[in-house]
């Protein structure tokens, strides 16, 4: 059984790591981008990692995230070291990925995909982490209908 996350909580401060513990996108860009980066990935999936900041802990209670945590779909780790267990990669690959995105939080680096938001993040805190894959949950479009109401097939 799968579940739609929110897409806010990439907003609210998400990070999106590999199943390398590597970060490759954007967060903040637009859905087709980040999701043809998380496509791009090996075996297109992804772990969404937020730091609990106020901004954070505030929009996870809005979104329902508790949900998530309750059938286990949304992890709690303290640190990177059970992140890493999480993720299945060694803590240095997480600590430096890590130290690079604080640096560009605190103003002292450019973010390495252009990011310019972090939701107030300027230091680790506990983690909240869930895996995720792109999914398409809506389509924007149209039918073409006629005077009468019936559609237009071009396959029929």
């Amino acid at each position: 059984t799968r579940f739609l996350a929110p897409e806010a909580l990439r907003g609210a401060g998400g990070i999106l790591l590999n199943v390398h513990g590597h970060r490759f996108v954007n967060e903040l860009a637009t859905r087709k981008e980040v999701s043809n980066a998380m496509l791009a990935q090996p075996e297109k999936r992804s772990f969404l990692v937020l730091l609990q900041t106020d901004q954070v802990q505030a929009a996870c209670q809005a979104l329902g995230l508790g949900f998530y945590e309750k059938i286990g779909l949304v992890k709690v780790v303290p640190t990177l070291e059970a992140l890493a267990q999480v993720v299945g990669v060694p803590q240095s690959v997480l600590d430096a990925e890590f130290d690079s995105y604080l640096k560009a939080a605190r103003g002292l680096a450019a973010d390495a995909f252009g990011r310019t938001a972090f939701a107030n993040v300027t230091e680790l805190r506990p983690l909240f982490v869930l895996e995720v894959e792109p999914v398409v949950h809506y389509c924007m479009g149209a039918l073409k209908d006629t005077k009468s109401v019936s559609r237009y097939c071009s396959d029929v």
